[in-house]
């Protein structure tokens, strides 16, 4: 339901776009491409990122319970600093495998609010001078502007929504 009501925002919003003035629209509305290529390309690179984080997560839990059942073993044969590295060494791992899911993750977010300040910018390159001539009305051109910075908006919720999906799916798989 929330991914819909994004897009049925969106669409709204492109419709009272449209209804304003076509050529800013299609001005403001002409980086879209790039939003949704970034979000389908995050979306498809972080589904691999997050089995690899699940898999190194469960090897590390196995990992620490060994060592925690194991202790009196370890400590017999003087094998505690071997384990620690071990464990170090898993723990290094996962918080690599953290970091670069982290930044595929937030390029989405990243590239959303600078293609939306792009399309402001756009919008008022249009607009501007079609204010000076007469075409448009200032007040237009403002609820336009308006309109524009709002348009992204639902795209950066959904890069949310994408994202949980990702991580969902992840956890729902079975090896």
């Amino acid at each position: 339901p929330t991914s819909v009501k994004h897009f049925v925002v969106a669409l709204a919003m492109a419709a009272v776009l449209f209804a304003i003035h076509w050529q800013m629209a299609l001005a403001t509305l002409g980086p879209l491409p790039i939003v949704l290529g970034v979000m389908y390309w995050a979306s498809e690179v972080s589904r691999g990122r997050y089995r690899r984080l699940r898999r190194l997560l469960g090897e590390l839990n196995a990992l620490l319970q060994d060592s925690i059942v194991g202790l009196p073993v370890l400590k017999s044969f003087d094998r505690e600093r071997e384990q620690l590295g071990k464990v170090k060494a898993k723990t290094a791992r996962v918080q690599e495998t953290i970091g670069s899911l982290l930044a595929v993750r937030d390029l989405p977010v990243t590239v959303t609010e600078t293609v939306s300040g792009l399309a402001t910018v756009l919008a008022l390159l249009v607009g501007i001078p079609l204010v000076r001539s007469g075409a448009l009305d200032l007040a237009d051109l403002f609820v336009f502007v308006m309109y524009s910075l709002l348009f992204y908006r639902p795209f950066l919720e959904l890069t949310t929504v994408f994202d949980r999906l990702q991580d969902s799916i992840v956890g729902a798989e079975r090896d």
